[in-house]
């Protein structure tokens, strides 16, 4: 049994750059201007990974580009 965490087997590990290059491309902010159709966007104030401040953007982000 390997001691390599489950996350790096399945997605690779971030701290290699081409790994972290092909993650970049599936980043929201990096394809919220793509995005055309109506889209749910939830938040918690009390999430520690991702602050509300961040899913505001991505919503203006795809409101300017022209989103819902």
């Amino acid at each position: 049994m390997s001691n390599t965490p489950e996350a790096i087997i399945e997605f690779g590990d971030a701290r290699d750059p081409a790994v972290h290059a092909m993650w970049d491309q599936f980043e929201p902010m990096a394809i919220a201007h793509r995005i055309k159709h109506p889209v749910l966007v939830l938040a918690a104030e009390q999430d520690e990974r991702i602050p509300v401040t961040h899913m505001q953007q991505f919503v203006e982000k795809v409101r300017a580009a022209g989103g819902n």
